[in-house]
């Protein structure tokens, strides 16, 4: 069921630094193997059906990152989401998700809080019915309130990047805490901050550069620190 990332042929027309980046949704091969995997997913729903498992079954549709768009044969495109996978920015943390747990998850819902890869974790356990593990999962705090149709305490999320990709991505750490999120470039510590408003993708984005001589303190990596930030331009896409 797994599907390449990077079917071979290259159509990029934007640009990421040195990355050419796809604006076009209109790779066939790409095409072609995510509707195999659909097809796929489909006969193993069916199995389970037909099995008579539905009722104890849960089903968790992911993947580990953005949408590959600026290397490897460019396959696909983000937008209106910026860059891809091995880049901080939306395009490239920002992830599918599809929950389907029978007699829990409503049909058609949709969840706006955002999640990270070590919610999964206690998730999964509380799912299990099994007892939660905080000293093994102090990064990660359950889905299951949001599955339920209700709230969920969730501090700051983090990104830590520190290499350099074949994407075209560098050394770089992301921190978001609500609608605001901040990048810092481990090169030259140059920092973006960027807020999403309500309608990701739609909504303007305020970004902000500043160029510092020395690494960032705990007080001023936050995004929290804004207020110190230089000059500032108005960007489309996080």
């Amino acid at each position: 069921m797994n599907a390449s990332e990077a079917p071979r042929r290259r159509k990029p027309g934007g640009q990421e630094g040195q990355s050419k980046v796809r604006l076009v949704q209109n790779h066939a091969a790409c095409a072609a193997m995510l509707e195999q995997l659909d097809s796929a997913i489909g006969k193993l729903l069916a199995a389970v059906d037909r099995l008579g498992l539905t009722g104890r079954t849960i089903f968790i549709f992911t993947s580990d990152n953005g949408g590959l768009s600026t290397a490897e044969g460019h396959p696909t495109s983000n937008l209106p989401l910026r860059g891809g996978k091995g880049w901080p920015y939306e395009g490239g943390i920002r992830e599918p998700l599809i929950i389907r747990w029978p007699g829990v998850t409503k049909p058609g819902s949709i969840c706006d809080a955002p999640i990270i890869s070590t919610d999964y974790y206690p998730t999964l356990l509380q799912m299990a019915g099994l007892p939660l593990r905080p000293e093994q999962h102090q990064d990660g705090a359950s889905m299951v309130p949001l599955l339920n149709g209700g709230d969920r305490p969730r501090g700051p999320l983090f990104w830590h990047y520190p290499h350099y990709g074949n994407q075209g991505g560098r050394p770089v750490g992301a921190v978001r805490n609500g609608d605001y999120k901040l990048i810092e470039w481990y090169e030259d510590m140059r920092v973006e901050l960027y807020t999403s408003g309500t309608t990701w993708g739609k909504s303007m984005i305020s970004r902000r550069k500043s160029r510092r001589k020395s690494p960032p303190s705990e007080n001023n990596c936050t995004p929290g620190a804004t207020r110190s930030s230089g000059d500032a331009d108005a960007k489309s896409g996080l």
